[in-house]
C-alpha cells in the first residue's frame, strides 16, 4: 500500500477555507478514483500547515487528474503552496481503534542504509513496545524507495497522551532503533485529523 502526502502551506486566516474544499471537493474526487483505499485530513494549526494523506493500492492511481484539480483547489483556498510526495507503507501498528481527536507526531530519517533492516527491527520490536504506551492507537513506517529516507507517524488518542510522555517514550525506542541501525528519526511536527474515510477497514488497520 502507498500514501501520498499533499501538503499545503496556508495563510493563517484561510486554514478553515482549505480543510473546507479538503472536505468537500478534494475528499468526493479520492473517493471516486479506482485504487482509492482511505483519506485523512490533517492539520498543524501552529504552523498553518494542511496535510492531506490519500491512501493507495499503488502509487499510479494518486496521479489523477481529477485530483491533481483538487489539489490545487485546496491550495488556492489557503492562499499557499502545495508540496506532494508518495510513500510505501511497510509496516503498521494498530492497537486500538482512534477517537475523533486523535494527533499524529511525525519523524523522518533522511537516508536508510537498510531498509529491509528497519522494517523487521520496527515490525518486530519496537512497534510491538511502542503498543504498551498509554494513549498509543497506531503507527506507520512509511519508505522512499528512491531517496532512501524512511517516514513515521503515530496516532495517540489526544494531545495530553502525546505531551510528554508519549514523546519521550516513543524517543527512547527510536534511540534503540539509531543504536542498533544507525538510522536517525528527528520530529518534523504534529498534526491533528480532522476528517477521514476508509473504503476497508480492515484492510488499512490489521
Amino acid at each position: 500500500m502507498f500514501v501520498r502526502f499533499t501538503s499545503i502551506y496556508c495563510e493563517d486566516s484561510r486554514i478553515d477555507d482549505a480543510i473546507t474544499v479538503l472536505e468537500e471537493v478534494d475528499r468526493p474526487a479520492v473517493e471516486a478514483v479506482a485504487g482509492h483505499q482511505g483519506l485523512r485530513t490533517l492539520v498543524d494549526r501552529r504552523s498553518a500547515v494542511l496535510v492531506a494523506a490519500s491512501y493507495w493500492d499503488a502509487p499510479e492511481f494518486a496521479s489523477d487528474a481529477t485530483l491533481t484539480q483538487a489539489r490545487w483547489a485546496a491550495a488556492d483556498a489557503a492562499g499557499g503552496e502545495l508540496t506532494t510526495d508518495t510513500w510505501e507503507v511497510v509496516a503498521r501498528l494498530h492497537t486500538r481503534p482512534p477517537s475523533a481527536a486523535t494527533v499524529l507526531q511525525m519523524y523522518c530519517a533522511s537516508r536508510v542504509a537498510e531498509s529491509t533492516a528497519l522494517t523487521a527491527m520496527m515490525a518486530g520490536s519496537t512497534f510491538p513496545l511502542l503498543a504498551t504506551c498509554t494513549g498509543m492507537c497506531q503507527a506507520e513506517l512509511m519508505l522512499d524507495h528512491e531517496t532512501g529516507a524512511a517516514f513515521l507517524a503515530t496516532e495517540w488518542e489526544d494531545e495530553t497522551q502525546l505531551r510528554p510522555e508519549g514523546i519521550r517514550q516513543t524517543r527512547r525506542l527510536l534511540d534503540h532503533v539509531r543504536e542498533e541501525l544507525g538510522v536517525e528519526f528527528n520530529p518534523i511536527g504534529a498534526y491533528r485529523v480532522v476528517g477521514e474515510s476508509w473504503r476497508s477497514v480492515g484492510h488499512l488497520r490489521r
